[in-house]
Order: structure tokens, then sequence, then C-alpha cells
């Protein structure tokens, strides 16, 4: 048998929806309105949370909304246009090989959610908040209720 050649994705296909089910079912479990499983864990906010909002934001037409949200939601869409694109344009193609451009990328997105964690975070606006409607935040509860008694 050849490995890399089996074209049998059922099983795989079925542990990844049981994965989504869990999460999903996790998610409704615990009253989270979001489907970053980061923050429905943890409660708090990851380098991408705003992104849909910011998304939903500039959908709607409402360009400075959607800044507030987000400010990487159009450098993220350049990105993922030249990774679309690598294959079709030269200068897409250079940049996706380059061995800079994604960590630069990443390294800036991360700087930026730092700086924001640090001037807003846990009371800022949102998504800059912290989620009770979280996983840590009801284990939290639970065992404080258990030693409170």
């Amino acid at each position: 048998m050849k490995f890399g050649k089996s074209k049998n994705f059922g099983p795989g296909i079925l542990i990844l929806a049981a994965v989504f089910a869990a999460f999903f079912f996790l998610a409704y479990a615990v009253g989270s309105n979001t489907l970053c499983w980061f923050r429905t864990m943890t409660g708090l906010p990851c380098p991408g949370c705003g992104l849909t909002s910011a998304a939903k934001a500039l959908c709607r037409g409402e360009i400075v909304q959607s800044l507030k949200y987000h400010l990487f939601l159009l450098p993220a869409g350049g990105v993922f246009l030249i990774f679309l694109l690598r294959n079709k344009i030269r200068f897409c193609g250079r940049l996706h090989h380059s061995r800079l451009f994604y960590p630069i990328i990443t390294g800036l997105l991360v700087l930026y959610f730092l700086i924001r964690l640090a001037l807003y975070f846990p009371s800022g606006p949102y998504p800059m908040t912290y989620s009770r409607a979280s996983v840590a935040y009801r284990l939290f509860e639970c065992v404080r209720s258990c030693f409170s008694k």
C-alpha cells in the first residue's frame, strides 16, 4: 500500500464533524454568542477577534465602525488575495514564496493585538472584553461555588 494515495476521507470527515458538533454543543451549553473556539473556551479575545464584526460593518458601509472592530480586516483580505493569486500573478507569487512576508504580517497582527489588549482589556470596547459565556468562567464559578459552601 502506498502512503498518501488513499482517497478514503470518510473516517476523517466523521471525526471532523464530531469535533464541530461537540464545539457547537459546548458553545450553546455555556451561552456563547461567538464561533471563536478560543473565546468560547477561555473568555479572552484572540488576535482575530472582531474580524467578523468588522466585515459585517464594512458590508453595511460603516467604514469607521469596521476599523474600530478590527484594523486588520483589509490587510487580511489582501493577504488572502495574495494567497489565492500566487500562481496567477508573479508579484503575488513572489510575496507568497518570500520567507519574510507571512512572518511580518503575523508579527504585525500580534503586535496590534497586544497593543489593543494593553489599552482596552478587559472592559474596553468590543471585542476587547472578557466573555463570561465561556467554559473557563463556568468552571471557575463551579469550583468557587463548591468551596464557598
